[in-house]
């Protein structure tokens, strides 16, 4: 199972970002263009990334999906 990782900025609110650690050291981090909450929001709102990221360092592949 991935285990996942939550970012916080430097005012304790979690980030956007979602890193997702695989057993055989890949990762997969989501990243959302919204970031700022605000009544009503949410952080999936807008386009999202995901980079897949194989276990030497290297981006394998970035898709954008939209909202």
């Amino acid at each position: 199972m991935a285990r996942y990782s939550r970012n916080y900025d430097r005012l304790g609110r979690g980030s956007t970002d979602r890193v997702f650690e695989h057993s055989d050291g890949s990762k997969t981090i989501e990243q959302y263009a919204s970031h700022r909450w605000a009544p009503g929001m949410h952080m999936q709102d807008g386009p999202r990334t995901i980079t897949k990221i194989d276990p030497d360092g290297n981006e394998v592949s970035r898709v954008v999906k939209p909202k």
